[in-house]
């Protein structure tokens, strides 16, 4: 209830109607026929989708141990001054992505920064995986997130860049937290959850997967250049 009032969730949301209203108790004294309906319905959603294997992995989320992840990781990526957003959507095209950015600005204008969070890091197996939540409401049945249709969401929102960029991040990371850390060995892959369609009963709804190849992350790396900080 502390964590739905944080994000200010509507009253109906929390377990009771005291509960609504600030007055929050302990959960081992909460009686059952008190529990309001929405909020049933949400912790059994959030079951859902904590008990719905990862594609990249098959681990379910609430398998994850918290020695081996990193929720919410930060980092800070300086741009190369060189960097050409033609360049960008050259490298793209070679992976069948169509970014289509435009130098609207000046050289001296283009942005000098990334700034981010990753939603989720995990290790499983010794790679490294990124997992990003997406709450993109793409049709009412689970059948509406299907790969074709998480591709096009994927496509829209340039939700590509985003995760390669990610990818550069960890890539970065690793390089420097694991003593022997390569590439092809270590670098997972990058999974969005689109939790609407996540469900145990819907094996490989609502969730996309994207292994670039380590010669696309290389690459990106090396546009962006060389500087980057992690909180």
């Amino acid at each position: 209830d502390r964590a739905l009032r944080r994000h200010q969730l509507p009253s109906r949301y929390y377990s009771t109607e005291a509960s609504s209203q600030g007055q929050f108790g302990h959960w081992r004294d909460l009686i059952t026929d008190q529990l309001q309906p929405d909020y049933v319905r949400l912790v059994q959603w959030l079951y859902e989708i904590i008990h719905t294997p990862l594609l990249a992995s098959s681990q379910r989320l609430v398998d994850i141990k918290y020695h081996q992840k990193v929720a919410e990781m930060g980092f800070n990526m300086r741009l190369s001054r060189s960097l050409s957003l033609a360049a960008l959507n050259q490298l793209f095209a070679s992976q069948g992505i169509e970014l289509n950015l435009q130098q609207q600005m000046s050289q001296q204008s283009l942005w000098r920064y990334l700034r981010g969070e990753i939603d989720l890091v995990y290790e499983h197996e010794g790679r490294y995986y990124v997992v990003d939540y997406k709450s993109n409401y793409l049709g009412n049945t689970f059948d509406a997130y299907h790969t074709a249709a998480l591709a096009q969401s994927m496509s829209e929102h340039r939700y590509w860049l985003q995760a390669a960029i990610y990818q550069v991040a960890l890539h970065r990371f690793l390089q420097l937290r694991l003593p022997h850390y390569d590439i092809n060995t270590h670098l997972g892959a990058v999974e969005y959850a689109f939790i609407r369609g996540m469900s145990p009963n819907y094996a490989a709804h609502g969730r996309l997967v994207w292994q670039p190849d380590s010669e696309f992350i290389l690459a990106l790396d090396a546009l962006f250049g060389a500087d980057i900080d992690f909180s």
